[in-house]
């Protein structure tokens, strides 16, 4: 019902499993998930985010993009992929701090239909400008 779609590059390591750790740590689960590596790295050297990601889950397919093509295209790329009814957008530096966010979510999407997107951020961290 759900796909991943997480953007990332090798030299983000460490970001990538503080978010992935907690994201299983609060869910409990493992999840389909799509990953793009985003940097200029095209050889089978290469492989510090399909080697760390396979220590969470095999569900997830990573891609490369061969050169930095930038993130916006990465999105595109990993969305032209998703066959599941939803999408949870996350970046690789995002942490977890509660675990039923995405049943939430999808409860919220589901019973609301002009709802297209729901945010997870805690509304206290945003700027002040933004919030009008």
């Amino acid at each position: 019902m759900i796909t991943l779609a997480i953007t990332t590059t090798e030299g983000r390591l460490g970001l990538l499993t503080r978010t992935l750790t907690s994201l299983i740590k609060n869910t409990g689960n493992v999840y389909k998930g799509i990953i793009i590596n985003d940097n200029s790295c095209n050889s089978d050297n290469c492989t510090g985010i399909s080697d760390l990601v396979s220590q969470f889950s095999q569900n997830f397919l990573i891609l490369r993009n061969g050169t930095n093509n930038g993130q916006v295209e990465g999105i595109d790329n990993i969305y032209k992929l998703v066959n599941t009814k939803y999408i949870l957008h996350l970046e690789d530096d995002w942490e977890f701090y509660n675990g039923d966010f995405i049943e939430k979510s999808i409860d919220v999407l589901e019973s609301e239909r002009k709802i297209t997107n729901v945010s997870v951020r805690q509304r206290d961290t945003f700027e002040a400008s933004s919030q009008h």
